[in-house]
C-alpha cells in the first residue's frame, strides 16, 4: 500500500499546484474529506463554477468513508460533467480523476498504466 499511497499523494499536489494558481485558490479549491462530507456536498461543490479563472478543483481526500455512495458521483460525471471541474477522489490505494485539462488526463493515464504494472501491497 507505500507504492500506491506515494503515488496518489504525488498527483494530488501536482494537481494542487498545476491546476489553480495560487491566487485563484480561495474562490475555486475545495478540499472535502470523506468522513465529514457527503455525496451532496461533493456535488455542490463539483457543479459550480470557477470564479475569475479557467478552472476548478475539488479533492475528495478519504473517500473509502463514502463507497457506498460513490456511485451517485460517478452517475452524475457520466451524464452532466462541468468540464471547467478537476475532481480528484482518493481512496487508501486509488484515485479517481474526472478532468478535462490535459494535466489530469495525463495523470489519469499515468495511474493506469502504473496500476496495470500491478503494484502490490506493502
Amino acid at each position: 500500500m507505500g507504492a500506491e499511497s506515494y503515488f496518489i499523494d504525488r498527483i494530488e499536489k501536482e494537481l494542487y499546484h498545476s491546476v489553480v494558481s495560487e491566487e485563484e485558490r480561495a474562490f475555486n479549491q475545495s478540499i472535502l474529506y470523506g468522513k465529514d462530507t457527503t455525496v451532496d456536498q461533493i456535488l455542490d461543490a463539483a457543479k459550480r463554477f470557477p470564479m475569475m479563472a479557467e478552472y476548478q478543483l475539488v479533492i475528495v481526500r478519504e473517500a473509502q468513508e463514502l463507497s457506498r455512495v460513490i456511485d451517485q458521483l460517478e452517475s452524475f460525471f457520466r451524464l452532466s460533467f462541468v468540464t471547467s471541474t478537476n475532481l480528484s477522489i482518493s481512496e487508501k490505494s486509488s484515485i479517481k480523476l474526472y478532468s478535462n485539462t490535459p494535466f489530469c488526463l495525463r495523470a489519469s493515464n499515468f495511474m493506469k498504466i502504473r496500476f496495470q504494472i500491478g503494484f502490490k501491497d506493502g
